[in-house]
């Protein structure tokens, strides 16, 4: 029994529609590759999901924002042929290119800051390659660790009663307590810089 013929319409289902967009997504990305390595174009996909989600692709020469700056420098006569033409596809207008353009530029910028501002709290040397950089990360981490440090003594005049198996027993959790056994480790070992060269956030804890 061969295959079912699917109707040129759209797909009322939500699920269904958005599993047939994956797989035809992939065949669509899959045979643009191929063309583009086969037949050495430049090439560029841009779609958006059923659920609004961005998928794009570029072929193995140029990547998508110089592809598209290619077709918006185009003199005005080649560009706005698809106007002209019998084709069924709508003729794609040029400002709203540059905007598009503009608007994965900003994105991709924007992901660049969030990926270095994540990379702070890593704790990768790597990372690291300037003393005032090195500084800052420093003061961060002290004054994390100082807030700790107040968040145990207030639990300690809290919870501390007076009978000695309180004592013993809050004692006992301290020890075990990691965050504790940083402070009692760095208490008399670190130095802190005068003053930090970056901007970062401090973190609260509340009480």
């Amino acid at each position: 029994m061969g295959r079912v013929k699917l109707q040129m319409k759209r797909i009322e289902n939500t699920a269904n529609r958005q599993v047939t967009f994956s797989k035809r997504r992939n065949g669509l990305i899959k045979k643009a590759y191929e063309l583009s390595v086969l037949c050495d174009v430049d090439i560029a996909l841009i779609m958006f999901s059923p659920s609004g989600r961005l998928s794009l692709f570029s072929g193995h020469n140029k990547s998508i924002e110089e592809v598209l700056r290619r077709y918006v420098d185009l003199p005005e006569q080649d560009s706005g042929s698809l106007a002209s033409s019998d084709s069924p596809v709508e003729a794609v207008d040029a400002t709203e290119l540059i905007m598009i353009h503009h608007e994965l530029l900003r994105c991709k910028s924007q992901l660049d800051d969030k990926e270095k501002q994540l990379r702070v709290y890593e704790g990768d040397p790597r990372e690291i390659t300037t003393l005032p950089e090195l500084q800052c990360r420093e003061e961060i981490l002290q004054e994390t660790l100082r807030q700790v440090q107040r968040r145990v003594q207030l639990l300690e005049k809290s919870y501390i009663s007076t009978s000695p198996d309180s004592k013993r027993n809050l004692g006992w959790l301290l020890q075990r307590d990691p965050q504790v056994q940083i402070l009692n480790f760095l208490g008399s070992n670190v130095l802190l810089p005068s003053r930090c060269f970056l901007n970062f956030r401090t973190v609260y804890f509340v009480t």
